[in-house]
């Protein structure tokens, strides 16, 4: 490409490298953007948008863990935007800071507040710290942002399980059910779990 030819040129530009990661990572050659990212913070240590794009990169490649010292560096520019917000939430819960996480996420939705993503993963993590009325009402949203969204229905009716409101939980599986069959294993297995608290075993 135009970009490894001026890299041949001249190894040290920074633009270049920043290009050429961007396009590997278009191309799903996520592993060589990283290391493109990374010659880009070798000559340019204080690139925000660099640390974002390496962030992103090594998320690609289910390194989250590793993405969260960039997301800090480049949240201390204050350059994170919604998604970046989001991305940055996940990676701080997979490392366990679930309260640095849900300051990320609640950030990500105040910046974003009609996202259905952002919604569904706060009450992910919110689950996961066992804060389960909370996780309700996040999940709750995020259906009535789009009922057409099958992995918020399936999200809030195992978090309706957990609640102890079965009626309502079969309610969720059945319509996302509907929305998405090819998880038929997975929903009629809440259906069941749905139904036995119903005391419809049975059924």
């Amino acid at each position: 490409t135009a970009y490894e030819t001026a890299l041949r040129l001249e190894p040290g530009y920074a633009a270049a490298h920043h290009n050429l990661a961007g396009t590997l990572l278009q191309l799903g050659r996520a592993a060589e953007a990283v290391s493109h990212y990374e010659a880009v913070l070798r000559l340019e240590p204080g690139s925000a948008e660099a640390h974002v794009n390496l962030a992103a990169a090594l998320i690609r490649l289910g390194r989250g863990p590793a993405a969260v010292s960039h997301y800090e560096a480049a949240a201390r520019s204050g350059l994170l935007a919604a998604d970046e917000q989001l991305r940055f939430g996940r990676a701080l819960a997979e490392i366990g800071r679930i309260d640095d996480a849900l300051a990320r996420l609640r950030e990500a939705q105040r910046l974003d507040p009609r996202s259905v993503e952002t919604r569904v993963v706060l009450g992910m993590v919110l689950s996961a710290a066992w804060r389960g009325p909370e996780a309700v009402q996040h999940f709750t949203a995020a259906v009535t942002m789009d009922p057409g969204d099958a992995n918020a229905r399936t999200a809030l009716a195992d978090a309706l399980i957990e609640a102890d409101r079965p009626a309502e939980a079969l309610t969720h599986y059945e319509a996302a059910l509907r929305l998405q069959p090819g998880q038929a294993a997975l929903l009629h297995t809440g259906i069941g779990n749905a139904l036995i608290r119903l005391g419809r075993a049975a059924d």
